[in-house]
């Protein structure tokens, strides 16, 4: 017999022990964190109506926005230059707050912000890894202080928000509405309100915000009394 070569396999000769090998790893957002706002390998900028200018990254941004993809995508003039314009109305801090959040991976507020502002910014400029997240804390947390910015939404399509105000108001109604918010609102905000909130136990708090709304400016408002009167009675199921 053919005795084996020294260079040829042995498999009568043990198997070799396997190396353990150690993997170091690196939380990505920290890194992506020291970029936030950073000149540094910037390659667009973000620039408020003010003039305030963010410095901003595609790789970390365009990933997480369809907006500004379509943006860099569409050939759009500003983009040439690298530029993205923010409309005038946006609000610079809570957009601020989302921009940083898309490389912190953290998204930090106050409970005294406008937490739907920030829904709806998510909704326009495509943020939808946030969007989901604020609407999902807004279904869990509607208070007295922000149930009249949560009314501003497009409620037909975050029905979950919908029924957490609809919980709340039906707890809360008459605390509610004694705060006197809705003193500043534009008519077809009140009348939503007033709508989503009025029933049979509370028309007269209902007939009494009707009257201080529009005791709030009688010469734009007068011509809502009977409208809003009428509202309000059927709501609680009387009689106009």
């Amino acid at each position: 017999m053919q005795r084996a070569r020294d260079n040829d396999y042995d498999d009568t000769q043990p198997p070799q022990k396997k190396q353990k090998t150690v993997t170091l790893t690196k939380t990505l957002h920290y890194t992506n964190a020291n970029l936030f706002n950073n000149k540094l390998y910037s390659d667009f900028s973000i620039v408020f109506k003010s003039g305030i200018k963010l410095y901003a990254h595609k790789t970390i941004i365009c990933q997480q926005s369809e907006f500004f993809r379509a943006c860099f995508s569409s050939g759009m003039i500003e983009t040439e230059n690298n530029i993205v314009e923010i409309d005038a109305e946006e609000d610079e801090e809570l957009f601020t707050i989302l921009i940083k959040a898309l490389y912190t991976e953290e998204l930090t507020f106050t409970k005294d912000m406008n937490i739907s502002a920030l829904v709806q910014l998510a909704e326009k400029y495509m943020f939808s890894s946030w969007l989901g997240q604020l609407v999902n804390y807004l279904e869990h947390n509607i208070t007295e202080r922000n149930i009249f910015d949560c009314m501003n939404l497009n409620l037909e399509k975050y029905d979950g928000i919908k029924q957490a105000i609809q919980r709340h108001v039906n707890n809360s109604s008459e605390k509610i509405l004694n705060q006197k918010l809705y003193l500043k609102w534009e008519a077809e905000q009140f009348e939503k309100m007033l709508q989503m909130m009025i029933s049979k136990e509370n028309v007269a708090i209902g007939l009494d915000c009707v009257h201080n709304w529009i005791e709030q400016d009688e010469e734009s408002r007068a011509a809502y009394s009977y409208t809003l009167t009428k509202l309000v009675r059927e709501a609680g199921k009387q009689p106009p």
